[in-house]
């Protein structure tokens, strides 16, 4: 049985592979993904080297409730280690 790698590197790579298929992804569809601190994870890509922007907005959680969250969007490709 293969253990489930959940890494910070781990996380970063998954959310480079989501914003290259999607163009932008919310901090609940990071979560959903495995990644449940995707601000920490955003801010060590940028130090990498990462141009991601920030926008807010309100979206609905899958029991219907509202929040403001970020969504991140993939400006620039950068190699990420």
């Amino acid at each position: 049985m293969r253990k489930y790698d959940n890494s910070r590197n781990t996380q970063r790579a998954r959310i480079m592979c989501l914003l290259k298929k999607f163009q932008s992804r919310t901090t609940l569809d990071f979560r959903a993904a495995g990644i449940l601190h995707p601000a920490g994870r955003i801010r060590e890509l940028r130090l990498k080297g990462v141009n991601i922007a920030t926008y807010w907005s309100n979206e609905t959680d899958n029991n219907s409730v509202y929040h403001r969250v970020a969504r991140y969007f993939l400006i620039k490709d950068a190699a990420v280690n």
